[in-house]
């Protein structure tokens, strides 16, 4: 399982740096073409494309970071460093699809001729760019590389709505249509990359995971014969990957310490056969535990929903 671990870690990092040189080169090439195009669609997506550069830099360099193994500073590990690449990530685009909106709406009242063939040319080479690099990614091991992934898909989108309006241009006379691309293009980036950055704090703030229900995980392990109950139970996840789990297990007073021990392997059976990697169990005897925490068990998955 060690071994699976270190080379999934391994092939998301190898991902993270293909993507970066293919996000590097392009951005050089965007920005020498939306100069010469006049295109301000094209010179948003570079400075997008730029975010993205400098965020793919930094997530590759906290994906490598997040490999090493738990010390004593850091009990759990470094996983949460990825995470960390995410957020400045996601926050990178969200401030840069602002900055790109507010130059595009003066473009819409005081629009300026693009150069429609470059832009075609330009968008034909941007969805081929980004199209490989999505492809790279297209596993999703981790947080950080899931961000990227989509990053790179709304980039294909991107210069697909380029393209579109490229050619629309070239035979009318809308020039209207490139600050208005760039504005949409940036709305929706801004959208995507904003629900990426709340995930990334989530998972900061320990939240609970959202494919795993806190009411049927309780249930699954009231299931188990000889629990009288749990209590305290905590779900939460190091990277958007690993999920851990503590929870206080209460049994009889006639268990013995064989029973408690079948107890204790049948419940960590089960818990990773639900996607949970790493779990902390406390056995008590019925009555013995009494700083047990109120609040929890009365709310439904709904309302504890963010």
């Amino acid at each position: 399982m060690a071994n699976h671990d270190h080379e999934h870690m391994r092939s998301s990092t190898k991902k993270l740096r293909i993507a970066f040189f293919l996000n590097f080169i392009f951005t050089i090439v965007e920005v020498v073409g939306g100069i010469w195009t006049h295109s301000l669609a094209i010179l948003s997506d570079a400075i997008h494309d730029l975010g993205d550069t400098l965020g793919l830099a930094l997530a590759w360099y906290l994906e490598r970071f997040s490999k090493k193994d738990p010390d004593r500073r850091f009990t759990f590990g470094y996983r949460r460093f990825s995470v960390l690449g995410a957020i400045i990530n996601s926050t990178i685009l969200v401030v840069g699809t602002v900055l790109i909106i507010r130059e595009a709406i003066p473009r819409i009242i005081h629009p300026k001729l693009a150069h429609a063939d470059g832009m075609i040319w330009f968008a034909i080479a941007g969805i081929i760019f980004n199209s490989i690099g999505a492809f790279v990614v297209r596993d999703k091991d981790s947080l950080n590389v899931r961000v990227i992934y989509l990053h790179l898909l709304e980039d294909v989108l991107g210069w697909i709505v380029v393209l579109i309006g490229a050619v629309i241009m070239k035979y009318t006379e809308w020039i209207w249509l490139d600050p208005v691309m760039s504005i949409m293009i940036s709305v929706y980036i801004a959208y995507r990359a904003f629900g990426n950055l709340k995930g990334g704090i989530r998972i900061v703030m320990q939240g609970a995971p959202d494919d795993l229900q806190y009411s049927n995980i309780k249930k699954a392990i009231l299931g188990v014969p000889d629990v009288l109950d749990t209590h305290d139970l905590r779900i939460w996840s190091l990277d958007g990957e690993r999920i851990i789990l503590s929870t206080h297990i209460v049994v009889g007073e006639q268990i013995d310490y064989g029973q408690m021990a079948r107890i204790k392997e049948q419940i960590h059976t089960m818990l990773s056969k639900m996607g949970i990697a790493h779990s902390t169990l406390e056995v008590e005897m019925a009555g013995e535990c009494n700083d047990r925490e109120t609040g929890i068990d009365s709310q439904s998955d709904e309302d504890i929903a963010i």
